[in-house]
């Protein structure tokens, strides 16, 4: 039985960042295999429900989670699972 209150290895974190490319800030998300944050495999996506969306179909095995994070940039992570509905 895996604990759901933190993720394990492997499991998927979507995660908000801000593009400045433009004139505008605009939040793109990613999705990352959790702990490594800063290896990008999936997106950017302009929506967090398209990248839920995506997050789900690259998700391997049912006992993976996929998990939201609403940190702030320079923020620890402030992680909360999105599996479900």
């Amino acid at each position: 039985m895996r604990a759901i209150d933190k993720p394990l290895p492997g499991d998927l974190v979507i995660r908000g960042r801000h593009d400045r490319t433009g004139p505008l800030v605009v939040t793109v998300y990613v999705i990352t295999e959790w702990p490594d944050a800063e290896r990008v495999i999936g997106g950017p996506y302009q929506s967090f429900s398209y990248a839920l969306t995506r997050a789900r179909l690259r998700s391997r095995d049912p006992s993976e989670h996929i998990w939201r994070d609403h940190a702030a940039a320079n923020e620890a992570e402030q992680l909360e699972d999105v599996t479900s509905d």
